[in-house]
């Protein structure tokens, strides 16, 4: 094997170990193939005003107060920036928000950041299917600027649709100064 293969390989290794981590602590998590088709963040078909329209007439407004992370450093920061961009969404709140060190790399201010996030607005299911897909694109697009997350994970749950399960799962690379998807799945019992 080539020193890439090989590098490559220890790569996957370590994010399989992060995200099973994830999933192991979630007992009622059931784990699902993932579909892998490369998608770029910036092609979107549902416009911001369509959102706005659907999620305006599905849900009330959040005067809930954006939360504030406890890490310290940079970690901290991004924490807070996350929680900005979620606070934006009508009827989507923050369940976790886990912020890992890439150690798949060499560069040392790199990270792994792990969402759980809830759809929680009453709509039918290609509705919210379209709004977690525009919403992904947001935060992957938002926290592309950042530079040092290179890998996103978000895990949604949708409970007017599925109670207490993911029913969504997106993983997001960085790719030069953007974020594309690197394989999604969709609950085919929901969507």
């Amino acid at each position: 094997m080539t020193k890439t293969r090989i590098f490559q390989f220890v790569v996957v290794c370590i994010f399989a170990v992060v995200v099973l981590k994830f999933v192991i602590n979630d007992p009622e998590e059931e784990t699902k193939a993932a579909d892998a088709s490369p998608i770029n963040v910036e092609s979107n078909e549902t416009s911001s005003d369509e959102v706005e329209d659907v999620v305006a007439d599905s849900t009330e407004e959040s005067e809930a107060e954006t939360p504030k992370s406890t890490l310290e450093g940079r970690p901290g920061e991004l924490e807070d920036k996350i929680n900005d961009i979620i606070s934006s969404f009508d009827g989507v709140s923050v369940k976790e928000v886990e912020i890992n060190d890439n150690i798949g790399t060499k560069k040392s201010d790199d990270y792994i950041t792990l969402l759980r996030l809830s759809y929680d607005a009453p709509n039918e299911a290609e509705t919210s299917k379209k709004l977690i897909n525009l919403y992904n694109n947001e935060i992957g697009a938002d926290l592309a600027n950042e530079g040092d997350i290179s890998k996103l994970v978000i895990f949604w749950e949708v409970p007017y649709l599925q109670e207490d399960k993911n029913s969504a799962k997106a993983i997001l690379v960085l790719k030069g100064k953007q974020m594309i998807f690197d394989t999604d799945w969709y609950d085919p019992s929901v969507y």
